[in-house]
C-alpha cells in the first residue's frame, strides 16, 4: 500500500497591475502529492507455531492489511487483536498495529507496539521502516532518516525504505541527494508508481520540468487514473507554459472528479496565466466553496480582481487571507500593490515591508517597494 501525503508548491510569475511599472507576485501553488510507503506484513516464522496457527495469524493480518487499504482503521484494529491473542508477540502484528494505531493519530501507542514489535524481533525492517515513516509523518524529517538507514541496512532490497528516505531527504531540501534512493526505489520496484512520482516531484524541485514529466507519464502508465499524478503532471506543464495541455489534465480529473481541489485550482490559475481572468475567478471561487479558508488561492483571486482593476475588492480578499495567515507573503505583497495601484502608497509600503521582514530576499517585494519610491519621488 503507498501512503500518500500532500506538499504545497509554490512558484511565481510577474503581472503587471494597474499603477504602471508596478508588478504584483502571482502564488501559483499546486497542491502535489507524496507517494510513501509504510511497509505492513512481514512474516517470519514464529518459534513454537504449528503451520495451522501461523496460518491463521497470517489471515487475520491479511484481513486487518485489506482493511487499513480501505481506511477501516478500527475493524482492522480488531483484527490484529485476534491475530495477537493468538500469538501476543508475532512482531508483524504487533508492526501492523501500531500503523494502524498510527493512521487513527494515536501516534504514542504507534510507536509502542513498533517498539514491542522489535523487542520481539529486532531484524524487523518493517518496523523500523515505519518508525521513520511516523516520524517524518510528523515533520521529524531529521529524526526519521536513521530508522529508514536501519531498514535497508537489514533489508537492501527494501523499495519502500530507498523511496521513503528520499522524500525525507527531499522535505529537508536535500533534492540532489535524494535522487539515486528514488532510482533505487525504482530499479527494486519498477512496477510501482510510487518512486516514478517521488523522484518526479524531486525533479520539480530543480526545475527539470523536462525531465519530471516523463516520470509521471511512467507513473500513469502503472496507474493510468490517479487524479494525483494526474495534477502532478499538470503543475510541471504549467511551469513549461503548456497552459492548455496542463488544462487538458485537469478537466480530465474533474470529469470524474468535480470536486478535486487541485485540479480546480491548477485550472484556474492556467487560465490566468492565458488571460481568460473572468474563467480563472470562477475557478477560484469554485475551490474557495470547498475550502473557504484556503490563503492561497483566496490570494489568487485577489491578485485576478486587481488585474481587472479591482483593487478595493483584492484588498478584501487580501484581508480574508491575512486574517488566515497573515505572514503568507504573496498577500502582503499582494495588498501592499493594491494599495499602491490606488493612491495608499506609504501604506502599501508598510505591507511590503512586512512580507521583506519575513524574507528579506522576496525579490517581487522589493522591487514593488522600489517602484512605489520611485513613484513618490517623482512626484515630488
Amino acid at each position: 500500500m503507498g501512503r500518500r501525503a500532500s506538499r504545497s508548491l509554490e512558484s511565481y510569475c510577474e503581472k503587471k497591475s494597474i499603477l504602471p511599472g508596478l508588478t504584483v507576485l502571482i502564488s501559483l501553488t499546486f497542491l502535489v502529492f507524496i507517494f510513501l510507503s509504510p511497509n505492513f506484513l512481514n512474516l517470519q516464522r514464529a518459534n513454537g507455531l504449528t503451520n495451522e496457527t501461523e496460518q491463521a495469524i497470517i489471515d487475520l493480518n491479511k484481513k486487518g492489511i485489506n482493511l487499513l487499504r480501505e481506511g477501516s482503521y478500527n475493524q482492522a484494529i480488531s483484527n490484529f487483536d485476534k491475530a495477537l491473542a493468538i500469538e501476543p508477540n508475532y512482531s508483524a502484528t504487533l508492526n501492523n498495529k501500531g500503523f494502524a494505531l498510527f493512521s487513527l493519530g494515536n501516534y504514542s501507542d504507534a510507536f509502542a507496539y513498533y517498539e514491542k514489535a522489535l523487542n520481539s524481533n529486532a531484524s524487523n525492517d518493517n518496523a523500523f521502516n515505519n518508525i521513520g515513516y511516523t516520524l517524518m509523518s510528523l515533520g521529524n524529517y531529521t529524526e526519521a532518516l536513521p530508522y529508514f538507514d536501519k531498514a535497508i541496512a537489514l533489508n537492501p532490497d527494501s523499495h519502500n525504505a530507498f523511496n521513503n528516505k528520499g522524500y525525507t531527504l527531499m522535505a529537508l531540501g536535500n533534492y540532489t541527494d535524494a535522487l539515486p534512493y528514488f532510482d533505487k526505489a525504482i530499479a527494486l520496484s519498477p512496477d510501482s508508481d510510487n518512486a516514478f512520482n517521488n523522484k518526479a516531484l524531486d525533479l520539480y524541485y530543480l526545475g527539470r520540468y523536462n525531465e519530471a514529466i516523463p516520470l509521471y507519464d511512467k507513473a500513469l502508465a502503472i496507474a493510468p487514473n490517479d487524479t494525483l499524478t494526474l495534477n502532478n503532471k499538470a503543475a510541471a506543464l504549467f511551469e513549461l507554459g503548456r497552459n492548455n495541455e496542463s488544462i487538458g489534465i485537469s478537466d480530465k480529473v474533474l470529469a470524474t472528479h468535480p470536486n478535486d481541489i487541485n485540479a480546480l485550482r491548477n485550472k484556474g490559475e492556467n487560465l490566468f496565466s492565458l488571460g481568460r481572468v473572468n474563467e480563472s475567478i470562477t475557478y477560484y471561487d469554485k475551490v474557495l466553496s470547498l475550502d473557504p479558508e484556503y490563503p492561497a488561492v483566496l490570494s489568487d483571486k485577489g491578485v485576478a480582481l486587481m488585474s481587472l482593476g479591482k483593487n478595493a475588492e483584492a484588498i478584501t480578499i487580501f484581508d480574508k487571507a491575512l486574517a488566515i495567515n497573515p505572514n503568507q507573503l504573496s498577500s502582503l505583497n499582494g495588498k501592499g500593490a493594491a494599495l499602491a495601484n490606488i493612491g495608499k502608497y506609504y501604506e502599501g509600503i508598510q505591507y511590503l515591508d512586512k512580507a521583506l521582514s519575513i524574507d528579506p530576499k522576496y525579490a517581487i517585494a522589493l522591487d514593488n517597494k522600489n517602484k512605489i519610491l520611485e513613484v513618490l519621488k517623482s512626484g515630488q
